[in-house]
């Protein structure tokens, strides 16, 4: 991360927040899932939810299912504004990166960013 990461604008503002969750020793995938989820919430400034489902629902009946923007075979098509990330000018804009990447290239601004988004697609 710091090799791909260290010459864009704000890595150092979050460098040192994000180490622990590399350094820490997490006994199951979902602790570490949870940990992340709050750390992308504190640096948005935005309120980290706290509700979890007690049991897996096939179809959801009292909430929206976005599982299928994480399914890898299936190419969700975003049309995500550009901004300027560090390889830019070698490998032009990489769509749907990270959190992280908007993070460290937009800093404070990538809530205002992620808010300014067109997510029609997810009415469809």
């Amino acid at each position: 991360m710091q090799t791909a990461y260290r010459s864009s604008p704000y890595f150092e503002f979050y460098e040192d927040e994000l180490a622990f969750l590399f350094e820490k020793p997490f006994d199951f995938l979902l602790d570490f899932n949870l940990a992340s989820i709050e750390f992308i919430c504190s640096c948005l400034q935005w309120a980290t939810p706290i509700q979890k489902t007690k049991n897996y629902e096939l179809e959801p009946k009292l909430y929206k299912d976005f599982r299928f923007l994480v399914n890898a075979k299936q190419n969700v098509v975003f049309e995500q504004e550009r901004y300027v990330q560090v390889f830019g000018d070698r490998h032009g804009f990489i769509r749907n990166a990270s959190t992280l990447d908007l993070l460290f290239n937009e800093g404070t601004n990538a809530l205002t960013y992620l808010q300014n988004q067109n997510l029609d697609f997810l009415n469809a």
